[in-house]
């Protein structure tokens, strides 16, 4: 990429000053320079060339033209990646009109938009219309390009990423697989996109409980991703983020504080302190605090992350119910039932609005609830509770879930 820059960097100054700072090939130049600081995750620099490309093009060509349409998408993609999820969708809308009037809506223009809008739905926990647009996406991609197209490989692993949000890990995993042949295929064994398919079937494995597994595949994806870019990369800080909360599951918490530390660190520098993956490192920091029973310390990052949610998502998406729910589980390990409680009871209602109500983390707030009837001391309302957490988790993973040991020991108790 340093390489990259330095000839882009020459391409546009000498392109400036043979054609004008005004001229199509100039925000051509522009578009080349962001692109480099996009792919290395510094989307905060790559967003001024974008804009000055696009101001270039509108003002050559007009607002309606087929180019704008391009551009209109890129500077989505920088804001859907900054987590600004408005603008994003604003961007991809005024791209997706042009490009119906020029190329249709059957065409693969249109079918790459569709995807991109798709992103934002998922990100926002829209998982409905988000796997509307992937659908769309992969049938004009296939109609157009052939199946074995690496478009096909990209869209597929998106609608499985939503699959697997939802629990739906079979269908999850048999698009995985169909998508990381199609990159082996075309790119080979050590391509970022076959890290990226790498970590979302060890976040499948993790949710299945197969957490040697999980490890395995998350680092074989740090490597791609290390080797590529090099350690500071937001990707790297999410698969750090990822291999942290497998060792949090298995009690290793000493090595599971340890990289969230540094994935925090990563994805501070190159995301910014605000980011949505930053509020994700931060809660499960403190989910590691919380287990070695420093609450003072686990407290204000949980809020941390909450802030950093609400301020990009708002409060009823699927990550704010699930650090309600951490949080929640906080106090009542400090003892105060009736605040846990309450806490419990908001966290489950949104859980419930965007996953349903036979989701696993409902499952999980559930059970969390029950084991407050206990304290409180009515073993019945637990009893029911406990039942029911019982019954959905049996019946998404199996009897062999590590969960099933955990209500039935709730049970029991």
């Amino acid at each position: 990429y340093p390489e990259a820059f330095s000839r882009g960097q020459r391409a546009y100054e000498m392109t400036k000053s043979a054609k004008g700072e005004d001229h199509v090939s100039t925000a051509e130049c522009l578009t080349l320079l962001g692109l480099i600081f996009k792919k290395q995750g510094e989307f905060g620099v790559a967003l001024p060339y974008y804009t000055d490309a696009l101001a270039i093009i509108e003002k050559n060509y007009g607002e309606n033209h087929g180019l704008m349409g391009e551009f209109l998408s890129n500077l989505g993609d920088l804001s859907r990646k900054s987590g600004t999820f408005d603008k994003a969708i604003e961007y991809y809308e005024r791209a997706t009109k042009i490009v119906i009037a020029v190329s249709g809506s059957e065409s693969f223009e249109y079918a790459n938009l569709q995807n991109l809008i798709g992103l934002v739905y998922k990100k926002r926990g829209e998982y409905d219309l988000a796997e509307k647009c992937y659908e769309t996406a992969i049938r004009l991609t296939k109609q157009n390009l052939g199946s074995d197209h690496p478009k096909c490989s990209e869209f597929a692993y998106n609608l499985a990423d939503v699959y697997r949000k939802r629990d739906k890990f079979d269908q999850a995993m048999r698009l995985y697989e169909e998508a990381m042949q199609i990159v082996k295929k075309v790119y080979g064994e050590f391509h970022p996109e076959l890290a990226e398919i790498l970590n979302d079937i060890g976040l499948v494995r993790k949710k299945q409980g197969l957490y040697d597994e999980a490890i395995k595949v998350y680092q074989a994806a740090l490597v791609i991703i290390q080797k590529t870019f090099g350690k500071i990369h937001h990707k790297a800080g999410m698969y750090l983020t990822n291999i942290a909360d497998v060792y949090r599951k298995q009690a290793k918490y000493a090595q599971a504080e340890e990289a969230y530390k540094e994935a925090t660190d990563i994805l501070e520098q190159t995301l910014g302190p605000n980011h949505y993956e930053v509020a994700e490192a931060l809660n499960s920091r403190a989910l590691v605090l919380k287990k070695k029973t420093f609450y003072d310390d686990a407290e204000p990052l949980y809020h941390r992350a909450l802030d950093i949610i609400e301020q990009t998502f708002g409060t009823n998406h699927p990550k704010y119910g699930l650090y309600l729910n951490n949080l929640a589980d906080l106090e009542r390990k400090r003892g105060k039932y009736h605040e846990a409680y309450r806490i419990y009871a908001r966290a489950l209602r949104i859980i419930e609005d965007t996953l349903g109500e036979e989701h696993s983390e409902a499952a999980d707030i559930t059970n969390n609830m029950g084991l407050i009837k206990i304290g409180l001391e009515y073993p019945h309302d637990a009893l029911d509770m406990f039942t029911r957490s019982l019954k959905i988790v049996v019946k998404e993973f199996g009897f062999k879930h590590p969960k099933v040991g955990m209500y039935l020991n709730n049970m029991g108790d």
